[in-house]
């Protein structure tokens, strides 16, 4: 009798989209150059204490920024003084891809989000 066994292709296409599912979910890791390492994932805040303040910026570096739809980032401070700029720039090899909010609530900060690898903003991204 013949062993039943899966066609190749199928467990290869399986494969594929276990690994894109796992992609999905949004993730901020933080590479530990300007504050601690770690990530976040999901629904989150970042607060200064993962970056350094020097003047009217908050500097923050990342290996890895995505957020999902449904989902969202947002930056926070606790800095007295006035903040001008978070600036986040991503050290990892991959893109970024932004398809939920963007956020801030420190008052009157511009983001500015720098990845050489590149930035895509989906249909459901807020900012």
């Amino acid at each position: 009798m013949r062993e039943h066994t899966r066609p190749r292709h199928l467990t290869l296409i399986g494969i594929g989209i276990a690994l894109l599912a796992g992609s999905l979910r949004a993730e901020v890791e933080f590479d530990g150059t300007l504050g601690p390492g770690g990530m976040l994932s999901g629904t989150f805040d970042i607060p200064d204490s993962f970056g350094t303040q020097v003047g009217g910026n908050l500097f923050h570096t990342f290996s890895m920024f995505n957020i999902n739809t449904g989902e969202s980032a947002t930056f926070t401070s606790s800095f007295a003084g006035v903040t001008d700029n978070v600036i986040s720039r991503v050290t990892g090899g991959s893109l970024s891809t932004i398809d939920g909010l963007l956020a801030s609530t420190i008052p009157g900060a511009a983001i500015w989000l720098i990845n050489p690898n590149g930035v895509v903003f989906g249909d459901n991204a807020n900012l």
